[in-house]
């Protein structure tokens, strides 16, 4: 049970050098192979890659969710840090109860392992959704971030007094 709250945690500590962007990304390429090793297990079922994939997609998570949570705090006015982060956590709050309530009025009909097997879809499918929408927004970040080549003019006339 402590697998993927545990990776998670230890996924805020591990690359806590990165930046916020690059961490985002690493944690939903993480989520992403860990649903697809957690696919298997639930579909043969194998008791040994579980643990595996349940590891490796608590750590994207932890990873994803520390490195957004770093690029709100350093966009956020100091002045209204609190009540974004009060929101933040009202938002992950529901992203964890609704499947949650969902699984439950699924599970009678369709069984746990196709419940099970929908979640992991639906995870996987968010999270490649990120990871485009995160390479390109790296790009832009970097783009701006890169020195301007001084125009071949100005460094010409730059240094003569007319």
């Amino acid at each position: 049970m402590a697998r993927l709250p545990g990776a998670a945690a230890l996924a805020c500590v591990v690359p806590r050098g990165m930046g916020p962007l690059p961490m985002m990304l690493l944690g939903s390429v993480s989520l992403v192979i860990g649903t697809l090793v957690t696919l298997p297990a639930l579909l043969l079922p194998s008791t040994a890659l579980l643990p595996v994939g349940t590891l490796v997609a608590g750590f994207g998570f932890g990873t994803a969710f520390f490195g957004g949570f770093r690029m709100l705090a350093h966009t956020a006015v100091h002045e209204k840090r609190a009540q974004l982060f009060s929101a933040v956590y009202v938002v992950c709050y529901l992203a964890n109860s609704v499947p949650a309530i969902i699984a439950g009025l699924i599970i009678p009909r369709a069984g746990l392992r196709d419940a099970a097997l929908g979640y992991v879809a639906v995870v996987t499918a968010l999270a490649l959704l990120s990871i485009p929408l995160g390479v390109s927004a790296l790009r832009r970040t970097r783009a701006a971030a890169a020195p301007t080549a001084t125009p071949p003019a100005l460094v010409q006339t730059a240094g003569t007094r007319h």
